[in-house]
């Protein structure tokens, strides 16, 4: 396990204001009074520097020749480090100004003061020489342009003063050792009224609601819907501190809800690429699942609250258990479905018994919380919610920040209520009734009320601070800011307490207080004794199962903040390691993975990456997995060039390309550069492993996008290997002939590929090569009788056609592979398409589109939107058809494919000629006649021929119709295409003959 840094110093990260002034002239003044005057004149001045300082809570970091550097904000930070600062300044200037008076040889200073983040060496004597950071760079720039008299302050240091104090800018000046000018203000000696914005946040608020009855009163209303049986989905919207968790509290203890229960699933950043985590921590809090139980002990627990709570049979228990405690799979789901479906039907099992636990017909909320975090799996689950609500008696709510808001839209809920600030008028009133509690005088309310300016937790946050300080009392009015308020927290600690907050920080906003413990070394007795402090000074909410959760995220945020780089990613580093062999239930490899990228150890992250992908892949999870592939590439990146690097990131692209195949489907961008990427790291390797696998992908890509003969170079390359194996490769066999064979279908080579699929029907044995899927992610067996039963519609052997389209959902059936199920389908309805069987294509579309849908796979649904369009029209509702199949052509298009353009532009065609949409269809058959230019795939020649020749016959151009039609005679005559000569003699009887 990693350690710490050093035993020496130990540096942090701080928000301070710092200040410099000098003493102008001193070399003449030297000359005056000799070195032993003016000795006892700099010490006079550096006194009356340290006096101003000290006496507004600052410390003289380092005294400096003619000069003294002092800090705001360490070691003890308050509020108002700033003002401050420039309270201590404008001091200093009238002492000087007063020690003057009656004197011979007058005193004089100029000061500059810049706020921002440093690095301190904590603990050291030394740590002015020792502090880090362009704030102080910058406060002895700007002393030096100060003018003899005056106070300079960058614009960071305006920002948190406010209207503290009046100030005249003096414009961007060029500062030495800055690229760019600074926008500088020279402060006056009189303060102002204090004017202020600041943002500080707090989750609990114990005052009356003021000023947000309006919000409050819609969210009663969908309550009262609920008690009448409507269902209803409101979403809350505001920045943070805002006041969305207060105005749950109201709704909570309003009259009106009195005995409906609430459901409330918490998000959290730390997970938001973990499936599923709001619900099932929700659900681990209900059944007292503790961290350290083991994955056995869990189903245990959560079995007894579906069975004996929530009434649920063995296969619904089942299928919840899967769905919120899953164990990776031996094999392919059973049935004919993929993990995706799987998990929708449970979405549905957990919505019917969660919510039926309430009972039938008893109201209920839901609450999504802090939705901005949410992970893709729960925003599923969230939108099958919102798609339900009308079945139930329910007022479902989420709470987001606005970067949330594109969650919250793609899930359609019903009404949308955003919050702003809070009016005056309100402010004042809220102050005044949360001000009471604490025992603050109306002087101290009032400046409360200035500086909160409409945000209502920042009110109380302030009052309590501001009560803890009623003695001395904080004499200057100043902004509040999220920093200066963690930062006065975590200064009232001791060492102990600080590191295990530190620690707990970079685990994230909720965390076991044993591993933070661990992480700094705190001792077991100790333990005990540290949580108790952090809660009492709100920090911390601690719960029975020793788990830690930071009373706000921005706390969090906050405390995080304070670490250096070498100490955040020390902390992180030895998190990883803890968090990877902790006992119990195994922690979320992205979790452990993050914390190895935030410890720099780019290598491991990418590994734990890769790791969480395959989890994710394995239970369905796709959008996860696809995040933390991307993560792990990002890692990749970081390592140095290498042969280790290169092999890690064929390693991934290995699993990313089948993920992008799942997600966007085989003629995608994204999936091609990743096989394209993978296929030139194995050359760059020398690998054989994978090596055909990655050039039938490439070569499947290269096919779906229209570029056949780049298909059919990769195609080359697997019969070359094969030429080369000492041994036949029946997967290698089965990869190639199949390529070929569909390659040669687009292309109009159908007696090639009834050869070259004959081949592969006539040795495939679904028992025996039902491993190759694993392999290439291709069923060959069903895929292959896919395109040999086009190949046989086109050669006109019809019988034979149906037995192959039968054949493969038998199979399909049998090996309950999901995405080889939806090539079987395409098998039936397509070639139902094809052969003109209209009531069959529009049953096989209708199911094979439901299908598709749910599992998510984009180019079926496309395929079966376009024949689904087609039945239409050929049944009579030719709007409808043409306006499905142009969307099935578009969607279609959308999923990067660029074969079967051609062919489904002929059969849209032929409906735009038949509804005398005869413009319409001249332009969709010159767009095919250009793709099939470029892509060669002469398949949709003769179709598209017909076409031409049937819009020729309704413009009244017998001629020429005629002649179009005896070149599509040719181009079937050519290749024994049947199929497409029965078209032509049923528009064109007169050409019998010469097709017969």
């Amino acid at each position: 396990m990693p350690s710490l840094p050093g035993s020496g110093a130990d540096f942090e990260r701080r928000r301070i204001s710092v200040l410099f002034a000098d003493l102008v002239g001193s070399t003449d003044l030297m000359e005056a009074l000799g070195a032993d005057d003016y000795a006892a004149t700099l010490r006079g001045f550096h006194s009356l520097c340290t006096t101003a300082v000290r006496s507004r809570g600052g410390t003289v970091a380092q005294y400096q020749g003619d000069g003294v550097m002092c800090f705001f904000g360490y070691p003890t930070a308050e509020e108002d480090d700033a003002s401050r600062a420039v309270s201590a300044a404008l001091e200093i200037l009238a002492s000087l100004d007063a020690s003057n008076e009656g004197g011979d040889h007058p005193l004089a200073t100029r000061i500059g003061i810049a706020s921002g983040t440093a690095i301190i060496a904590r603990g050291s004597d030394q740590f002015g020489g020792e502090t880090v950071g362009a704030c102080v760079n910058l406060a002895s720039r700007l002393q030096d342009l100060a003018e003899t008299g005056s106070v300079v302050i960058c614009e960071d240091t305006l920002d948190l003063v406010g209207g503290s104090f009046k100030t005249r800018a003096l414009g961007a000046r060029k500062v030495k050792g800055f690229a760019e000018p600074k926008p500088v203000y020279e402060v006056n000696r009189a303060a102002s009224a204090d004017v202020t914005r600041f943002h500080a946040r707090r989750d609990r608020f114990d005052g009356p609601l003021i000023g947000r009855q309006q919000t409050l009163e819609t969210l009663l209303e969908g309550i009262r819907d609920a008690r009448a049986g409507h269902g209803s989905s409101i979403s809350l919207c505001g920045p943070p501190g805002i006041g969305k968790s207060r105005i749950f509290q109201a709704l909570g203890d309003h009259e009106d809800v009195a005995g409906v229960p609430s459901f409330v699933l918490q998000c959290a950043p730390e997970y938001s690429s973990v499936a599923l985590h709001p619900v099932t921590a929700y659900l681990d809090w209900v059944t007292g699942v503790r961290p350290s139980d083991s994955d056995e002990v869990r189903r245990r627990k959560l079995t007894r609250l579906f069975q004996a709570v929530w009434n649920a049979d063995e296969k619904e228990t089942t299928a919840l258990l899967d769905l919120v405690a899953p164990t990776a799979p031996e094999g392919p789901p059973e049935g004919d479905d993929s993990a995706t479906l799987k998990r929708q039907r449970s979405f549905d099992i957990l919505i019917d018994r969660m919510f039926g636990s309430v009972g039938s017909d008893k109201a209920f909320t839901l609450v999504f919380e802090d939705v901005h975090w949410i992970d893709p799996t729960t925003l599923e689950f969230m939108a099958r919610v919102a798609a339900r609500v009308d079945e139930f008696p329910i007022l479902l709510v989420a709470t987001t920040r606005p970067e949330g808001e594109p969650a919250i839209e793609q899930c359609g809920f019903k009404q949308e209520l955003r919050l702003e600030p809070l009016s005056a008028e309100h402010a004042g009133e809220l102050a005044r009734a949360v001000a009471a509690a604490h025992g603050l005088s109306p002087e101290r309310i009032d400046e409360v009320v200035e500086m909160a300016e409409g945000v209502p937790l920042f009110l109380e946050e302030y009052a309590k601070l501001t009560s803890k300080h009623r003695d001395s009392g904080l004499q200057h009015r100043v902004p509040l800011s999220l920093s200066g308020i963690v930062l006065s927290k975590l200064d009232r600690l001791d060492e102990e307490q600080r590191n295990f907050a530190k620690a707990g920080s970079v685990l994230g906003r909720t965390f076991l207080a044993m591993t933070a413990a661990m992480m700094c070394n705190v001792a077991p007795a100790h333990a005990e004794q540290v949580q108790d402090e952090l809660s009492h000074q709100q920090i911390l909410e601690i719960d029975a199962a020793d788990q830690c959760s930071f009373s706000h995220a921005l706390i969090r945020d906050g405390i995080y903040d304070t670490l250096d780089a070498d100490r955040r990613r020390a902390l992180h580093l030895r998190a990883a390691h803890l968090l990877s062999e902790q006992g119990g239930r195994e922690i979320p490899a992205s979790v452990v993975a993050g914390h190895y990228a935030s410890g720099g150890d780019a290598r491991a992250a990418a590994d734990w990456y890769l790791r969480a992908a395959r989890q994710n892949a394995s239970l369905g999870a796709v959008p996860e997995a696809a995040t933390n592939l991307d993560n792990a590439l990002e890692q990749v990146e970081r390592l140095p060039e290498g042969e280790e690097r290169d092999r890690l990131e064929l390693s991934i692209r290995a699993v990313q390309g089948p993920v992008l195949m799942v997600m966007r489907g085989p003629g995608n961008p994204a999936f091609g550069e990743a096989q394209e990427r993978a296929r030139a790291l194995l050359e760059k390797l020398g690998i054989d492993d994978m090596r055909e696998q990655v050039i039938f992908h490439t070569a499947l890509h290269n096919w779906a996008r229209g570029d056949f003969d780049e298909a059919l170079e990769r195609v080359d390359l697997l019969d070359e290997m094969a030429e080369q194996r000492a041994e036949a490769d029946q997967g290698l066999d089965f990869a190639r002939l199949t390529m070929r064979g569909l390659i040669g279908w687009h292309a109009g080579r159908t007696r090639e590929t009834e050869t070259l699929l004959d081949e592969t029907a006539r040795r495939y044995d679904p028992a025996v090569h039902k491993p190759l899927y694993a392999r290439y992610l291709m069923e060959f067996g069903i895929f292959g009788r896919f395109y040999l039963s086009l190949a046989k519609s086109v050669l006109g052997k019809e019988a034979e056609a149906k037995a192959l389209a039968e054949d493969a959902a038998t199979f399909a059936r049998e090996l309950k592979f999901p995405h080889a199920t939806g090539f079987s389908q395409l098998a039936r309805f397509v070639g139902s398409m094809l052969r003109d069987d209209v009531e069959a294509c529009a049953e096989q579309a209708a199911v094979a589109h439901d299908f598709s849908t749910a599992q998510g796979f984009p180019e079926f649904v496309a395929m079966a939107t376009f024949a689904k369009g087609w039945s239409y029209s050929r049944q009579g509702d030719s709007d409808r058809g043409i306006e499905m199949m142009q969307g099935g052509l578009a969607h279609w298009d959308k999923t990067g494919f660029k074969t079967w353009q051609p062919i489904f532009s002929a059969i849209l065609a032929r409906a735009l000629v038949d509804t005398d949409r005869l413009d319409e269809a001249e332009a969709v058959i010159a767009e095919a006649d250009s793709a099939i230019l470029l892509s060669g795939e002469e398949q949709a020649r003769a179709p598209l021929l017909l076409a031409r020749a049937m819009l020729a016959a309704k413009r009244g151009d017998e001629a020429l119709s005629l002649n179009i039609a005896r070149r599509a005679v040719g181009a079937c005559r050519h290749e024994g295409a049947c199929l497409w000569a029965d078209r032509v003699k049923q528009e064109f009887p007169e050409l019998q003959k010469g097709v017969s």
